[in-house]
């Protein structure tokens, strides 16, 4: 799964569009990434923010708790 090129938008890991399901709530975090490692390696970190780094966790989770409990965080 590749979400740069060919007209795609993402993250280079997972294009937007497949990461939508209908009915499901959306939350999009700009300038955050699936992977913490850089693209074809496990080794070399990516430098970039991604969902498990501690500055985004919060905000992910926050809308999952209040998705799944109807209680924030």
């Amino acid at each position: 799964v590749c979400a740069e090129g060919q007209g795609n938008v993402g993250d280079a890991v997972v294009p937007l569009q497949s990461a939508y399901l209908a009915g499901a709530r959306q939350l999009v975090i700009p300038g955050v990434w699936h992977s913490m490692s850089r693209v074809g390696t496990f080794e070399e970190e990516s430098g970039v923010v991604w969902y498990g780094s501690d500055s985004v966790v919060d905000t992910w989770l926050s809308a999952y708790l209040e998705e799944a409990y109807g209680r924030s965080a």
